[in-house]
């Protein structure tokens, strides 16, 4: 199917709106459906989504709080990305050593584990996983899921995340 160039535009600037509104929306709708103390029916739940989604849009979606969840979504989709097209091609998967000092460096005081993370170290497994040097005064967070794939691959990252979404 050919899409003119009228209807690529209209549908990118609807996709790009329909983001903002799922970001404005959800934190409240999750906190009704999922830690509330009612049950909702499936109309109920599409009822509630509707409501929300009046209430925000008359509030206005493209607040700054909406604008930095939608910008570090994007950013950490980014991140991912080029961990998995890195490591594809270098194979310098940690093996679980930036999770091993990670955890320690939550846990242990400073005395107990000199070894701590500072950000010079977390910008080195950034550039491991992702081929990018951040330079000295940048810092981004890599994800637990891009930790799980840079420490122990596809399959690896899954089993990971597995066992991480049943400790948590």
């Amino acid at each position: 199917i050919k899409l003119s160039n009228r209807l690529k535009i209209i549908l990118s600037i609807s996709a790009v709106l329909a983001v903002f509104v799922m970001q404005a929306v959800k934190f409240e709708y999750r906190k009704q459906v999922w830690f509330g103390s009612e049950q909702y029916s499936i109309s109920e739940k599409l009822n509630l989504f509707k409501e929300i989604t009046e209430q925000q849009t008359q509030e206005g979606v493209a607040n700054e709080e909406t604008q930095q969840s939608v910008i570090s979504r994007i950013n950490q989709g980014w991140i991912i990305a080029r961990i998995i097209n890195n490591l594809e091609i270098t194979n310098e998967y940690a093996n679980g050593e930036s999770i091993e000092r990670s955890v320690f460096t939550v846990i242990l005081p400073g005395k107990l584990y000199p070894d701590k993370l500072d950000n010079r170290e977390r910008n080195r497994y950034f550039k491991q996983f992702t081929g990018r040097d951040l330079g000295g005064s940048v810092a981004m967070g890599i994800s637990v899921l891009g930790e799980a794939y840079g420490n122990y691959g596809a399959f690896g990252g899954i089993v990971f995340m597995f066992f991480f979404g049943v400790f948590i």
